[in-house]
């Protein structure tokens, strides 16, 4: 991290103003929670930080995540490390989930659909 911020000091404003453009249009920017998120988006948003943090644990690169959740699209990969849960559902980001752990995903901000969904034994979120 160190070699990072060394290397940073050492770009003119221009260069750091053209790194800061090109962040914003491509999308790298965490996205945290807005405080009116709804249940969906806060248990989204809790899915998305635990397989960050499964990431960060296995010392997985963003290529090696990938494989193991079956994402093969860079862009696709960039929406779940930068937590843009808007562009994921639930469902997705819990089977990715189930793929990388064995422990069950308890979703805490329940919200009456996907309670509905959820005890339907016929719907795919059961198992």
């Amino acid at each position: 991290m160190t070699k990072v911020i060394e290397k940073l000091n050492k770009l003119s404003k221009q260069e750091l103003d053209a790194i800061c453009k090109e962040i914003k249009e491509k999308g790298w920017i965490n996205k945290g929670l807005t405080p009116n998120a709804t249940p969906c988006e806060k248990d989204k948003y809790e899915i998305c930080q635990n397989i960050l943090h499964y990431k960060r644990e296995n010392n997985l690169n963003e290529k090696e995540l990938g494989k193991e959740l079956g994402i093969k699209k860079q862009e696709k990969l960039e929406r779940l490390l930068f937590c843009h849960i808007e562009q994921l559902s639930l469902g997705e980001l819990t089977a990715y989930w189930e793929l990388i752990s064995d422990e069950k995903i308890i979703i805490k901000n329940q919200s009456p659909l996907y309670n509905k969904l959820a005890t339907n034994p016929y719907h795919p979120w059961t198992s």
